[in-house]
């Protein structure tokens, strides 16, 4: 699989979890953000092994390089509306972690771990969750 196929999956996947959001690749041209929450993608480079797994495949002998890249999801989001008494806005409480949290929970379920299955690959979760939104703003 090339690393393209690979990026659009993963993004196409990230889009299914976060389906009101726009989710696009870093460092694109694209608009600024828009209302609705958005999650970039950025991915690192592509670390493969220097020597090929060959394999039989329909009588056919088949080299694949087991390859790594790394992936950075950043979320922004407004948060949650806290309200008054009378139910309109007045500010919003940073979600960020718990978003990015659930996110990483539903990366491990079973739905996921079946897509990984089927589209022979696997997903590690590294590092923590940081919330950057002291730095954004």
């Amino acid at each position: 699989m090339r690393l393209t196929t690979a990026k659009e999956l993963f993004r196409a996947l990230t889009q299914r979890y976060f389906a009101g959001a726009n989710v696009v690749f870093a460092r694109q041209s694209r608009a600024p953000k828009m209302d609705i929450p958005l999650v970039t993608l950025t991915f690192g480079n592509v670390k493969r092994s220097w020597d090929s797994v060959r394999s039989e495949v329909d009588g056919h002998t088949v080299a694949a390089y087991p390859s790594r890249v790394s992936i950075v999801v950043d979320l922004f989001t407004h948060g949650a509306p806290v309200l008054d008494e009378d139910g309109k806005p007045f500010a919003y409480e940073n979600t960020a972690v718990d978003d990015l949290l659930a996110y990483v929970d539903f990366l491990g379920s079973q739905f996921v771990i079946d897509w990984c299955h089927r589209n022979d690959m696997s997903l590690m979760i590294e590092g923590d969750v940081q919330d950057l939104t002291g730095l954004v703003n």
